[in-house]
């Protein structure tokens, strides 16, 4: 949960990174999923 709020604080000041970070976030979701 505090990453996820880490993470959207840095969404919030960097909205440019977003997409960059969503794909990070997604990635790590699946290997997290899959793994």
């Amino acid at each position: 949960m505090k990453i996820n709020a880490v993470h959207q604080m840095d969404i919030a000041e960097c909205p440019r990174c977003y997409s960059l970070m969503h794909k990070s976030l997604l990635s790590f979701h699946l290997t997290r999923c899959l793994g």
